[in-house]
This record gives C-alpha cells, sequence and structure tokens, in this order.
C-alpha cells in the first residue's frame, strides 16, 4: 500500500472516492459520495474527515449505527447516531444496515493509526481512563501471556492465578476489577459489567481485549507486576 495519507473509499473493488490528507467528505443517499438511492439510507449517513493525526467518521444520521472492522487486527467498534471514532486501522470495513439494505464499504489508508482510541455513544468519545497503579497491575495480569506472545491464542488466566501473580487476595483481586470494569463499562466500553448471563471470564476477556487493543497496557507495562504497594487502596 502507498505511504501516502489520502483515504481511499471502494465498495467491492469499485472505487468510489479519494479524499486527499486534510480533507473531508460526506456518504449516504444525498451526499458527496452517493452510496445508494435506498429511501432507508439517511441523505447523509456519515462524514469521514481528516483530524490531523489520523482520520475520523462521524455518524451522522439518526437511526442507524456504523460498525467499523479492522482488517488487520480484527477490531470491532459501533459509533452511535451523533458519535465519532477514529478508523481503527489501514484497511477498514464500515458496515450499517438501511432498510433491508447491507451495506459494507472500505476505507483504505497509507497512515499509521494503531494507537486510536474507540469512540461510541452519542457523541461520547472514549477518553483515556484514568488507572491506578494496582488497577494497571491487574490489567496487565491478565493481559500478560497476550503481550508476551501477541502471536500466540490468547489465554486469560483464571483469577486466582493473576492474584496470586501479583501477590494479591483474591478478595482485593475481585474488588479491584469491579472497580476498574465499572470505569471502563461508565466510558462505554461493551461487555465489561457485571450482569446476569455475563460470566466472570467473558468481562475478564473483554477487558483484557480493549485495553490490549487499544494500547491502554503494551509489553513496556509487564515490569509493573513486580512491585508490590499495599497502601494503594482504589477499590
Amino acid at each position: 500500500m502507498s505511504e501516502s495519507a489520502d483515504l481511499v473509499i471502494d465498495i467491492e473493488g469499485e472505487e468510489l472516492a479519494t479524499v486527499p490528507a486534510g480533507g473531508e467528505t460526506t456518504l449516504g443517499r444525498v451526499a458527496d459520495v452517493v452510496i445508494d438511492e435506498n429511501q432507508y439510507m439517511h441523505r447523509q449517513v456519515a462524514r469521514v474527515y481528516d483530524a490531523g493525526e489520523r482520520w475520523w467518521i462521524g455518524n451522522t444520521g439518526s437511526k442507524i449505527v456504523l460498525t467499523l472492522y479492522d482488517r488487520d487486527s480484527g477490531s470491532r467498534a459501533t459509533v452511535a447516531p451523533g458519535g465519532s471514532a477514529p478508523l481503527p486501522g489501514n484497511d477498514t470495513v464500515l458496515s450499517f444496515q438501511a432498510g433491508i439494505g447491507n451495506y459494507e464499504i472500505n476505507l483504505r489508508s497509507g497512515r499509521a493509526l494503531h494507537e486510536a482510541k474507540i469512540a461510541v455513544g452519542l457523541d461520547t468519545v472514549i477518553q483515556d481512563v484514568e488507572l491506578t497503579l494496582s488497577q494497571k497491575q491487574l490489567i496487565v495480569a491478565l493481559a500478560e501471556q497476550m503481550l508476551r506472545e501477541p502471536q500466540a491464542k490468547p489465554v486469560i488466566p483464571p483469577t486466582k492465578d493473576a492474584a496470586k501473580r501479583l501477590g494479591w487476595a483474591i478478595t482485593r483481586f475481585n474488588g479491584k476489577l469491579d472497580n476498574v470494569c465499572e470505569k471502563y463499562h461508565k466510558v462505554g466500553v461493551r461487555g465489561v459489567k457485571s450482569t446476569v448471563g455475563n460470566k466472570a471470564k467473558d468481562r475478564k476477556r473483554a477487558l483484557v481485549e480493549h485495553c490490549v487493543r487499544m494500547r491502554i497496557v503494551t509489553a513496556d507495562d509487564l515490569p509493573i507486576l513486580d512491585i508490590r504497594d499495599e497502601n494503594d487502596a482504589d477499590e
């Protein structure tokens, strides 16, 4: 792929538009880039624009939810009406449904976008959540295998093993897990809230996958696993 920061928009290989670096365009039924004349599609369903360091997409519709899928990493995110998000990768698929029509639009750029933070909700962007040392230690303990062996099949350790890795009692670990999951739930991260039917291992996986994908924790954070601070109380 070219190192150009231009954004190419296509459907099934048919190029619809190339947006130059620093530019913007709209997608929809009556827009800069016409996707379809489907009456159930908003006149402008999305706005794509260069925000300086990365390309962003805004959901300009009132009912349609947009889904972003990064072909390289496999990460997904949804953008509700009024919300906005940076494109999560150089080869992003934008998909949505309008009436009985399902659409997949390719958004391709040579710009590095791997550290983008995903935006969700009604004009709500997930900002960096402030974490205490122990909260970050908890996430790193759960993500340790993924950080050390990024090419291997991801394995989330049982609570007792992650707690032992940190030298914590299981009750302390669970209290901090509840706290950090609640922080991410409040900013729109899906799957981290403890609910009926959502098993503990599922919310741990949702938390870890979000934090690794968004580079909230990286291999550079592994040394903090050996720090002991019994005075840190944040439950």
